[in-house]
């Protein structure tokens, strides 16, 4: 086949530390037969209050069909990567969000993904062989149409946390589907949590509890019913303050 270049792909990252992001332009810079649109948000004085703020103030400036969220220190192995994941998505039905990690809607609670974190390569989760359907995706990585983002844009929930997780939850109460592939592998540390991370958390228990009893996340399995798990999500928040105070 020709080398074709296509070029339906904005990419938004949200940056603190310049060197962060020369590295990850420079990997995305490497991906072949692709042309790559990148909006770079630069956070480093906190000029935004949150992710959805950040990304919702670049909506107008997306104009391929599809787009990206990215966390900086995402690095692709192959230089065909989001070529591969481009083809993915083209070929899946009805789409919502799609993540390069996630977990299914319902009482059992796994991550399915091809990722590996860290220098040392450790999986993030149970390795998949096809396309799943997931209830959410992490945060660190994921697609969607930019017409599905217009319609549906991100809430005005302040602060970085769970800004995926939701959009696939409302999404899906909107009739779409959310997916995981199987072809990215990639490197990132994970994620820190903070005690900010459970002020949003009830604030997406508290909208979308009548529809989901669980909302699995690649953090945790949230219960969204009953005095247990309220009393849980107090400790957990709490744990999170102790924790931040010994650091």
């Amino acid at each position: 086949g020709e080398n074709l270049v296509i070029d339906d792909l904005t990419i938004v990252v949200v940056w603190y530390k310049k060197n962060q992001l020369d590295e990850f332009m420079k990997n995305i810079n490497r991906q072949r037969n692709i042309r790559i649109k990148i909006i770079t948000l630069d956070n480093s004085k906190n000029s935004f209050v949150g992710a959805r703020e950040a990304f919702n103030s670049v909506i107008k400036e997306i104009d391929t069909k599809y787009v990206a969220f990215s966390h900086p220190d995402v690095n692709f192995e192959k230089e065909d990567e989001m070529e591969n994941m481009l083809h993915y998505i083209k070929n899946l039905n009805n789409i919502g969000i799609v993540g390069i990690a996630g977990c299914k809607e319902g009482r059992a609670w796994e991550i399915l993904s091809n990722i590996t974190h860290g220098s040392n390569k450790s999986k993030a989760g149970r390795e998949i062989k096809n396309v799943e359907i997931v209830q959410t995706v992490d945060e660190c990585l994921f697609f969607l149409e930019t017409k599905t983002l217009i319609e549906h844009p991100f809430s005005d929930i302040k602060g970085w946390h769970m800004y995926a997780v939701e959009q696939c939850l409302e999404l899906e109460t909107q009739g779409y589907t959310n997916y995981v592939p199987s072809n990215v592998w990639h490197r990132s540390a994970g994620n820190s949590l903070d005690p900010s991370y459970v002020v949003t958390l009830k604030r997406i228990i508290k909208k979308y509890s009548n529809k989901y009893k669980y909302i699995n996340t690649t953090v945790k399995q949230w219960k969204t019913r009953g005095i247990g798990p309220l009393i849980y999500r107090e400790y957990y928040y709490f744990k999170q303050l102790i924790k931040r105070k010994i650091k």
